[in-house]
């Protein structure tokens, strides 16, 4: 799904820039599921301690997905 998509640039609200490659392993399923477990536990209270945690828990494990970030 979405083959035509290469590359995610991923700006924070610190300005920290993030960029997202796929590479041939790449699994829109398990990226899809990891980004639901990432936010499962947030709501519209959720603090943005909480957020940014959950955001930095996706960076950190999408590569099991296929997706690297730089």
């Amino acid at each position: 799904m979405y083959n035509f998509l290469k590359y995610i640039v991923v700006v924070t609200n610190q300005g920290t820039i993030h960029y997202m490659m796929k590479d041939k392993k790449y699994d829109f399923e398990r990226a899809v599921q990891l980004y639901t477990e990432c936010l499962e536990k947030l709501d519209a209270h959720s603090s943005i301690a909480k957020v940014y945690v959950a955001s930095l828990v996706f960076i950190a494990r999408c590569n099991e997905m296929g997706l690297f970030c730089t």
